[in-house]
């Protein structure tokens, strides 16, 4: 490693105190686990009745119990390492899993504290029991998304079945009719971890209602203090919905945090906001080549990409219409998603009329967030041994911050983790960011 490189891992591992009441860089490390990642175990193939085994994602219904326990024990090997490494403050994990297939999946089971390093025991826990173990003092707070995942019926491989091995069809795991998993794998939720001596409190599941009847939007988020000390700042972990379900769920619960912070009793001494996790839509960037248009509701402007603040023409409105109306169709055909052409017309009007009420809102009345990975600030040269990387195609791993936090040295980890492989820890990459409180954080007006 070149003496630069070496200066920057070491700046990197040693952050610089801010002069916002001593409080220190904060570094956040955002991961979606995918359940019980079968980490390393040999490549799935599926065969369709007449044709030719393809490579396939490593989804658990392909894989046995044996193979799945394997795994996760080293996706949390190595987990433990390189979080020893990299000395993360706080950590945002999706799908997070607790359960075996004939346990009883529930929020009990997804909250039980024994267990020890068993395999079935919430992910979560089991990573920080291990990193208290090399003395590294974290503590977690969960919140259970209780819904059963990675199922089978009678009919997933009724005309398929699954082939394991690194050339094809080497060795049958699952012939055609098997029904392995009948009950689910696991129950799913997510977690934040915060490294001593910061510090979680008020930890809060969320289940915010979108616009259909009995539709709802699941997150949580925890109040970040160092130490003693009474500033904090407001930590969301979130795992996103899709299309136009992901803008409602996006204005739902921008709204509510704004509202949290706007009555809490400790106010004053707020000083930024964070959320992380797998959002599952890319960035709106419209002139570098995304135009998916669902992730649009994090942000309003993005320089040299767009603006739709609370001066945006009229014209620039009407085409957001147009793109979101879009997200409707796949492959030039309404998918029914949100129910009828007129439904789904109601829904997205809905969604637009919501987005343009808060870009109306005024900077007093809202939290602005930015995200936090640019070419301008990222760091990944100090993270030689990590995949480490400045881009990644279409990226859903997201983290936005207020502006009060300047985003430096952040890097996408585990930029080699992919859909078709089990080798990386996920197949998702993950995203590391140092944050500097330099202010306060003004946020949205007191009532």
């Amino acid at each position: 490693m070149s003496f630069l490189k070496s200066l920057a891992a070491g700046l990197l591992l040693f952050p610089t105190l801010s002069h916002s009441e001593g409080m220190p860089n904060l570094r956040v490390y955002t991961q979606n686990l995918h359940g019980y990642h079968p980490m390393k175990e040999p490549a799935r193939f599926l065969e369709k009745r007449g044709e030719a085994p393809k490579l396939s994602e490593p989804y658990l219904t392909y894989f046995t119990p044996e193979e799945i326990e394997r795994g996760q024990r080293r996706q949390l090997e190595a987990l433990t390492q390189s979080i020893g490494k990299l000395k993360p403050d706080v950590i945002f994990l999706q799908e997070v899993g607790a359960g075996l297939p004939a346990s009883a999946k529930d929020c009990a089971e997804f909250f039980r504290e024994d267990g020890g390093d068993a395999f079935g025991r919430n992910s979560a826990l089991r990573l920080r029991d291990r990193l208290r173990a090399t003395g590294e003092s974290y503590e977690a707070a969960l919140a259970c998304r209780a819904n059963i995942g990675w199922r089978t019926d009678a009919n997933t491989f009724r005309d398929t079945r699954v082939w394991r091995g690194k050339n094809g069809a080497e060795e049958l795991v699952y012939d055609y009719g098997a029904n392995p998993y009948p009950n689910g794998f696991i129950v799913e939720g997510t977690a934040i971890l915060a490294r001593a001596p910061w510090r979680l409190s008020a930890p809060r599941e969320w289940n915010l209602p979108l616009s259909k009847p009995g539709e709802s939007f699941f997150f949580q988020s925890a109040e970040l203090r160092y130490g003693e000390r009474s500033s904090w700042l407001l930590a969301v972990n979130l795992h996103g919905k899709w299309n136009v379900r992901h803008f409602e769920a996006a204005m739902a619960l921008r709204r509510a945090i704004d509202d949290l912070v706007r009555t809490h009793p400790d106010r004053a001494r707020f000083k930024g906001l964070v959320i992380g996790g797998d959002f599952n839509a890319p960035l709106f960037r419209p002139r570098s080549g995304e135009a998916t248009v669902a992730g649009l509701a994090w942000e309003l402007e993005r320089a040299g990409e767009f603006d739709y603040s609370n001066d945006a023409p009229a014209s620039a409105w009407e085409d957001l219409r147009a793109r979101l109306w879009a997200l409707n169709f796949k492959d030039g055909a309404f998918t029914k998603e949100l129910g009828t052409e007129a439904e789904a017309r109601l829904r997205t009007d809905q969604a637009l009329l919501d987005y343009r009420n808060f870009a109306r809102s005024g900077v007093n009345e809202r939290l602005p967030l930015t995200e936090a990975l640019s070419p301008a600030n990222c760091g990944a040269s100090a993270w030689e041994g990590f995949d480490a990387a400045c881009t990644f195609p279409k990226r859903i791993d997201l983290l936005f911050h207020s502006p009060g936090l300047r985003a430096a040295n952040a890097t996408v980890l585990w930029s080699n983790n992919k859909f078709f492989t089990t080798e990386g820890i996920s197949d998702h990459p993950g995203l590391l960011v140092d944050l500097r409180i330099e202010e306060n954080e003004k946020g949205p007006a007191s009532p």
